[in-house]
């Protein structure tokens, strides 16, 4: 009697019964007489020849399988097992966060503008003022975001039009903080933004500050998913190395979200893709992988992403979970974002908030189904 690995799961197991001497009638008679206990207790499981499925098994615990012929107390084989976990992905409700590379950090905010200068007996000048800002950086803990591309460190302006966080603590959607991942314009070589107006008495707001006079460099979407990732600024080009350590084989992924789309509501789609791996000594194969797209939503709502399995699963070793706010980003290349769905850079909620943003996809409460 054996119980293969890849044949147990959280809830259920799977026996194969076979005589030893290969006798085909010998495991006929076998099977005829046969009674499978654990302990005193004798299992209910369906039958397919000889092939046994025992449902109704709790996660994360160990069974004693014993056979017996005849009524006899003798059993005739004993088999050993122990279901897998019901494990939930790492701070799957995000109540933990750390900081990113710009957090605390200083930046110029927008365009400079010219305020009125008086000098006794002269004729009033200029003089040149820049806004600044100090940014809020966060991601959840032990997950990974792109924003290493989008707040370029070597920016050669330092700027909101052209800094500009993909991922970051958004607003509560249920209780706490939600992910923020949304479609953004950035540059690492912005060049200077006119000043505004002519001797203002005061600040006139950002909305009227000049926007930058060229196009933004490029676009890209916000992404959190497990693993690690860099970009190189010199050739463009990601470098995703997904994956988390993961030994169980879940239902389905449900999760919380809401999707604003900014310029309509047909314009992109935010996508989830769930992918198991059993990763071995002979290379990775990928066990089931999902994608599943979510259009515009005006409140916070349930989704899900359903895993199904095909016979003769291979036990999991590892997970990549990616959530995206653009479908655009599906090839994982930076190259096929730059068409992303975004406002104008001139529009007055850009002006306003002194950066481009797009299409808008809050996260929260992760959770795996058994």
């Amino acid at each position: 009697m054996t119980a293969d690995k890849a044949d147990i799961w959280t809830n259920k197991a799977t026996l194969k019964i076979v005589a030893k001497s290969g006798d085909t009638k010998e495991l006929e008679a076998i099977l005829k007489y046969m009674k499978l206990f654990n302990g005193e207790n004798e299992i209910k499981a369906s039958q397919e020849k000889n092939v046994f499925i025992w449902t109704g098994l709790g996660a994360k615990t160990k069974y004693e399988v014993i056979a017996k012929c005849n009524e006899i107390d003798t059993a005739i084989a004993k088999c050993e097992l122990t279901t897998e976990s019901e494990l939930q992905l790492p701070n799957n409700t995000f109540d933990d966060w750390e900081t990113e590379d710009y957090d605390g950090k200083e930046i110029n905010k927008g365009g400079e503008w010219k305020k009125k200068k008086n000098i006794i007996g002269l004729i009033p000048k200029n003089e040149i003022h820049q806004e600044d800002t100090t940014l809020s950086v966060k991601r959840p803990a032990s997950w990974v975001t792109v924003n290493a591309k989008t707040m370029p460190n070597n920016a050669s302006n330092k700027n909101t039009w052209y800094v500009v966080a993909s991922t970051n603590q958004g607003k509560a959607i249920t209780e706490g903080n939600s992910v923020l991942l949304r479609n953004v314009g950035w540059d690492n070589n912005g060049g200077a933004i006119p000043a505004y107006g002519d001797k203002l008495d005061k600040f006139p707001g950002n909305k009227y500050l000049n926007s930058p006079t060229n196009e933004l460099a490029h676009y890209s979407a916000g992404r959190l998913f497990l693993g690690e990732y860099s970009y190189d600024h010199s050739t463009n080009t990601d470098t995703y190395t997904e994956g988390y350590e993961f030994a169980s084989r879940p239902k389905q992924l449900t999760f919380k979200h809401k999707y604003i789309s900014k310029v309509d509501k047909t314009s992109d789609k935010a996508y989830v893709r769930v992918r198991l791996e059993h990763r071995g000594d002979n290379g990775t194969e990928i066990i089931i992988e999902n994608t599943v797209e979510l259009g515009h939503t005006e409140t916070a709502t349930g989704g899900r992403v359903p895993l199904t399995y095909k016979a003769g699963s291979l036990n999991a070793t590892h997970i990549c979970v990616m959530f995206c706010s653009s479908i655009k980003g599906k090839e994982m290349k930076q190259s096929y974002e730059e068409s992303i769905s975004h406002p104008d850079r001139s529009a007055d909620e850009c002006k306003v908030q002194v950066c481009v943003s797009g299409s808008e996809f809050y996260i929260d409460d992760l959770n795996f189904e058994y």
